[in-house]
Protein backbone atom coordinates (compact mmCIF):
# COMPACT_ATOMS: atom_id res chain seq x y z
CA UNK A 1 0.00 0.00 0.00
CA UNK A 2 2.89 2.38 0.77
CA UNK A 3 4.26 1.68 -2.69
CA UNK A 4 0.94 2.70 -4.33
CA UNK A 5 0.72 5.91 -2.30
CA UNK A 6 4.33 6.76 -3.09
CA UNK A 7 3.69 6.15 -6.79
CA UNK A 8 0.57 8.32 -6.77
CA UNK A 9 2.36 11.14 -4.94
CA UNK A 10 5.29 10.93 -7.33
CA UNK A 11 2.96 11.05 -10.33
CA UNK A 12 1.08 14.03 -8.89
CA UNK A 13 4.29 15.92 -8.22
CA UNK A 14 5.54 15.23 -11.75
CA UNK A 15 2.24 16.42 -13.23
CA UNK A 16 2.41 19.53 -11.11
CA UNK A 17 5.95 20.23 -12.26
CA UNK A 18 4.91 19.72 -15.87
CA UNK A 19 2.08 22.19 -15.57
CA UNK A 20 4.44 24.70 -13.96
CA UNK A 21 6.80 24.41 -16.94
CA UNK A 22 3.87 24.71 -19.36
CA UNK A 23 2.56 27.76 -17.51
CA UNK A 24 5.99 29.38 -17.61
CA UNK A 25 6.27 28.80 -21.37
CA UNK A 26 2.76 30.13 -21.93
CA UNK A 27 3.52 33.25 -19.91
CA UNK A 28 6.57 33.97 -22.06
CA UNK A 29 4.81 33.57 -25.39
CA UNK A 30 2.70 36.75 -25.36
CA UNK A 31 5.72 38.96 -24.64
CA UNK A 32 7.69 37.39 -27.50
CA UNK A 33 4.74 37.74 -29.86
CA UNK A 34 4.09 41.28 -28.67
CA UNK A 35 7.65 42.35 -29.49
CA UNK A 36 7.33 40.72 -32.92
CA UNK A 37 4.13 42.59 -33.63
CA UNK A 38 5.88 45.85 -32.80
CA UNK A 39 8.23 45.16 -35.73
CA UNK A 40 5.26 44.56 -38.06
CA UNK A 41 4.78 47.32 -40.58
CA UNK A 42 2.32 45.62 -42.93
CA UNK A 43 -1.09 44.76 -41.48
CA UNK A 44 -2.90 41.56 -42.38
CA UNK A 45 -5.44 43.60 -44.37
CA UNK A 46 -2.64 45.23 -46.34
CA UNK A 47 -1.07 41.81 -46.97
CA UNK A 48 -4.40 40.54 -48.34
CA UNK A 49 -4.47 43.48 -50.77
CA UNK A 50 -0.89 42.78 -51.86
CA UNK A 51 -1.67 39.10 -52.41
CA UNK A 52 -4.78 39.95 -54.46
CA UNK A 53 -2.68 42.18 -56.71
CA UNK A 54 -0.41 39.21 -57.42
CA UNK A 55 -2.94 36.37 -57.75
CA UNK A 56 -6.44 36.80 -59.16
CA UNK A 57 -9.17 34.91 -57.32
CA UNK A 58 -11.17 34.87 -54.11
CA UNK A 59 -9.51 35.19 -50.69
CA UNK A 60 -10.62 32.23 -48.56
CA UNK A 61 -8.42 32.83 -45.53
CA UNK A 62 -5.53 34.77 -44.07
CA UNK A 63 -3.43 34.64 -40.92
CA UNK A 64 -0.15 35.80 -39.47
CA UNK A 65 2.65 33.40 -38.55
CA UNK A 66 6.12 33.61 -37.10
CA UNK A 67 8.68 31.89 -39.31
CA UNK A 68 12.40 31.94 -38.64
CA UNK A 69 12.07 35.00 -36.42
CA UNK A 70 10.05 36.97 -38.96
CA UNK A 71 6.41 37.90 -39.24
CA UNK A 72 4.82 36.34 -42.30
CA UNK A 73 1.25 36.91 -43.44
CA UNK A 74 -0.21 33.91 -45.26
CA UNK A 75 -3.11 34.61 -47.60
CA UNK A 76 -5.05 31.72 -49.13
CA UNK A 77 -6.58 32.52 -52.51
CA UNK A 78 -8.83 30.24 -54.54
CA UNK A 79 -7.91 30.95 -58.14
CA UNK A 80 -10.57 31.08 -60.84
CA UNK A 81 -9.18 27.75 -62.11
CA UNK A 82 -10.01 26.14 -58.74
CA UNK A 83 -6.41 25.96 -57.53
CA UNK A 84 -5.77 27.01 -53.93
CA UNK A 85 -2.69 29.21 -53.65
CA UNK A 86 -0.94 30.31 -50.47
CA UNK A 87 0.75 33.66 -50.85
CA UNK A 88 3.26 34.65 -48.16
CA UNK A 89 3.83 38.36 -47.56
CA UNK A 90 6.68 39.66 -45.40
CA UNK A 91 5.12 41.50 -42.44
CA UNK A 92 7.93 44.03 -42.31
CA UNK A 93 8.50 44.89 -45.97
CA UNK A 94 5.28 43.87 -47.75
CA UNK A 95 7.31 41.85 -50.24
CA UNK A 96 5.71 38.69 -51.66
CA UNK A 97 7.88 35.72 -50.73
CA UNK A 98 8.37 32.95 -53.28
Amino acid sequence: MKHVITTVLLAMSLLGAGSTVAATQTERTPAREQSSYLMQRISLDQAVGIAQQNVPGRVVGADTRHMQGRIIHEVRILENSGTLRIIRVDGETGRVLR
